[in-house]
């Protein structure tokens, strides 16, 4: 978490060890969502890695606005953390915490399923940016061929071209 004079940043960071690369390989365990998305379901190591934190960063997030009456933040991560931050989005909205939230995501891989991809979009007005580099492999994560995962992802797409250096809607 950081802290600017007129919003603060949560930032979640990307597959580092082996531990993290485990969890994207655990793509295909999805578990249901709670509350009111219907049908909806996630990743189910990523879920897990967010519930641990989940209560340290909203008290955190509180004490922030608390102490400086911001009322924007910006909710990003790469790769693993990508998938962090949009799961890490809804319940951080939920709090009304902060009046302007927006979310920005690199290199993020899939994290819920078609009705969790629906809901999420709803809820953002579908306004989130999620970049990646054409060809990354992690973007296109999980690649199931099975009706049991069936990820998609949120958000609006900007395409990065190595070659040419240049990203486009």
């Amino acid at each position: 978490m950081s802290v600017y004079p007129s919003f603060a940043v949560l930032a979640f960071r990307y597959t580092s060890n082996l531990l993290n690369t485990w969890k994207d390989i655990l793509y295909p365990l999805q578990i249901k969502v709670e509350g009111n998305c219907r049908d909806c379901k996630v990743q189910k190591s990523y879920n897990n890695m967010w519930e641990k934190l989940k209560q340290d960063v909203l008290r955190d997030l509180k004490e922030i606005k608390t102490q400086t009456n911001l009322d924007s933040l910006i909710i990003t991560g790469v790769g693993l953390g990508g998938g962090l931050s949009a799961l890490s989005y809804i319940d951080i909205a939920f709090q009304n915490i902060f009046s302007r939230m927006k979310l920005i995501t690199f290199g993020a891989p899939r994290v819920g399923n078609k009705y969790w991809a629906a809901y999420f979009d709803l809820i953002t007005l579908g306004y989130t940016k999620r970049y990646f580099v054409y060809g990354d492999p992690i973007v296109f994560m999980p690649r199931c061929f099975t009706l049991l995962c069936n990820y998609r992802h949120t958000g609006i797409k900007i395409v990065c071209y190595q070659e040419t250096r240049t990203c486009r809607q």
